[in-house]
């Protein structure tokens, strides 16, 4: 079956039209099939081309390229100075003019207008350097803080916190995310132990009144939603698709399932919202998939647990495609974007989906 479809897109590649399409698609399907193998060599090779045809830059210019307000004479100066992203968040921002556009003031026999230019040439560079260091602070990235626990001989439990490590504008990273490939590997072995996909959002809290309607608002006492239920809001909401939403007791599950049920009183208020557990569920949804599939009429299912050990199997037997992770996310007062930490698990059916 894989040779098969990347037969057909190397094809499909061929007519000018799909071309770029087809790249995207092609790479993407190579990075999940040596995912899915455990290669840590080869898929990160295979993201760094994935990114390549999104972005349509090599990998080797400089990342500054990816912001049109900056002149091909300053990306051209960067990259002949070699000065990479962690160089320039170190240097000033006078000195960051200073290297891309050095001084070379005219010499005017009158010492008034020779004390112009110069300043001028000054401010300039300063206007330079204050741009590039704007632009560097707004590329992703954050820091790691690893801890690792034995639990048995064969479970190892690893807690990562990260902190992002730049200046969110939506104008660079949109409103909705930014996503992340994460993955532990062994380089000795060559093998990917786990690897997930998650999105790094603001660290805002969704207000009530994102709901629209008075009636459910006035349900709830408090005024914004917790971090989870932020995460999960547009996907329960806004969205038609199917969701499995693995958290502790006390996360705001039953909130969540009241989001769902909301989507339905406003867009299907003649649909019917039904609730069951244990061997019954999986009767009734394995009943509603079959319907559905020969229909043309479909059903959701929003699927509400604990932290499962197979979310996976789960997820592909409610017909869930896309697994993003959710975390609770912790605001410290001193950093502009907030820690994220304690995962679960939140599984859609889209890229877009679980994002606020």
């Amino acid at each position: 079956t894989e040779r098969f479809a990347l037969r057909f897109l190397r094809i499909y590649a061929e007519r000018p039209p799909g071309c770029s399409f087809a790249m995207r698609r092609c790479a993407g399907a190579l990075f999940e099939i040596a995912l899915r193998k455990r290669w840590p060599a080869m898929t990160y090779r295979l993201l760094k081309l994935c990114k390549v045809i999104d972005k349509r830059l090599w990998d080797f210019a400089h990342p500054l390229r990816q912001f049109p307000n900056l002149s091909h004479v300053i990306l051209n100066r960067l990259e002949e100075k070699r000065l990479t992203v962690d160089k320039l968040k170190e240097m000033k921002k006078d000195e960051i003019g200073k290297n891309i556009m050095p001084l070379t003031p005219v010499v005017i026999l009158r010492s008034l207008l020779l004390a112009v230019v110069f300043t001028g040439h000054m401010l300039h560079h300063v206007n330079i350097g204050l741009t590039v260091k704007q632009c560097v602070h707004q590329i992703p990235a954050f820091t790691m803080e690893a801890s690792t626990q034995p639990i048995t001989r064969s479970v190892l439990r690893v807690r990562l916190i990260i902190t992002p490590d730049f200046r969110w504008n939506d104008q660079v990273h949109g409103s909705v995310g930014e996503p992340w490939w994460l993955w532990v590997e062994d380089p000795i072995n060559d093998h990917i132990y786990h690897s997930e996909y998650f999105l790094l959002q603001k660290k805002q809290p969704l207000p009530v009144t994102a709901l629209g309607n008075r009636e459910f608002e006035s349900l709830y006492k408090f005024t914004h939603f917790n971090p989870i239920q932020t995460q999960i809001f547009h996907t329960l909401y806004h969205t038609d698709t199917n969701v499995l939403l693995g958290a502790p007791t006390g996360s705001g599950k039953t909130i969540a399932a009241e989001l769902a049920m909301f989507r339905v009183f406003n867009k299907y208020p003649s649909s019917k919202v039904s609730e069951d557990r244990g061997p019954v569920l999986e009767v009734i949804v394995s009943r509603t998939n079959f319907i559905s599939s020969h229909t043309s009429k479909s059903v959701r299912v929003v699927g509400l647990s604990t932290a499962l050990a197979n979310a996976r199997d789960l997820a592909d037997w409610l017909g869930i495609r896309q697994v993003i992770s959710v975390y609770s996310i912790i605001i410290t007062p001193n950093l502009s974007q907030p820690d994220q930490s304690s995962k679960f698990t939140c599984l859609g059916s889209s890229e877009t989906d679980c994002a606020s």
